[in-house]
């Protein structure tokens, strides 16, 4: 039967449910911009929660959970290492993440491992260790967790690279919340102010007030000058 359908006909199906779809996200999303129980970074933003919408969607996890974990980051959406692990180990195609950790101090590692259910092979993603945090200036960095919470860094970046690696798929290209801001250049401290540089006194209101009349009486005076010269 459908053989019978002119193909321009079928063309035109999918392209009129294609708008209707933008058009109901368009809507939800306008809906979302108004809430206030949103990140700020979508409050008021149609656009940015429209995006969230279409991720949701792709990743197959309620809207509301991607705005939960959902960060901008110089522009870029990034997502929380929880969000990510929690879409990993729900894919129905992996165990749940293990980590393993050895070595104490800079040589302090960890690797994420899983299994995948299929054929029972067992994967093991990449090593990140307190001395990769610090070669690559992680550690370093002003307010840097890596400092406070080394445990719980390398877990969340040694799972990161774990999903990276074995299912792309699963993070559609998207990056970790806390990588992002690792990745980020330091920025540099404003200098530092010299007391000689400053003002051997501050003027007070009258001060002003009397300098500011005085350049106004110059600017009229100037004004009917150039006024005489015209006649």
């Amino acid at each position: 039967m459908s053989d019978l359908i002119p193909q321009e006909t079928v063309a035109q199906r999918e392209l009129s449910l294609q708008v209707a779809e933008f058009e109901f996200f368009q809507r939800k999303a306008a809906l979302y911009a108004s809430s206030k129980i949103i990140p700020k970074d979508f409050q008021g933003n149609v656009a940015h929660c429209f995006q969230v919408i279409e991720m949701a969607k792709h990743l197959n996890v309620p809207e509301m959970i991607a705005f939960q974990h959902c960060y901008i980051i110089h522009g870029k959406a990034s997502f929380s290492a929880v969000f990510m692990i929690s879409c990993f180990n729900t894919s129905g195609r992996f165990t749940p993440i293990n980590y393993e950790f050895i070595g104490e101090g800079d040589t302090r590692s960890c690797r994420a491992t899983t299994t995948i259910k299929e054929t029972g092979e067992l994967v093991v993603g990449p090593e990140v260790s307190i001395a990769t945090a610090k070669a690559d200036g992680w550690y370093s960095k002003a307010g840097s967790k890596w400092k406070t919470i080394p445990e719980l860094m390398l877990r969340y970046r040694a799972a990161s690279w774990l999903v990276k690696t074995v299912a792309p798929e699963i993070a559609v290209g998207l990056s970790e919340k806390e990588e992002v801001i690792d990745s980020m250049p330091q920025t540099q401290p404003d200098p530092p102010v010299v007391v000689s540089d400053l003002p051997t006194s501050t003027p007070n209101l009258t001060q002003v007030i009397d300098e500011l009349s005085k350049q106004e009486a110059d600017l009229s005076r100037e004004t009917v000058e150039q006024s005489a010269d015209l006649f």
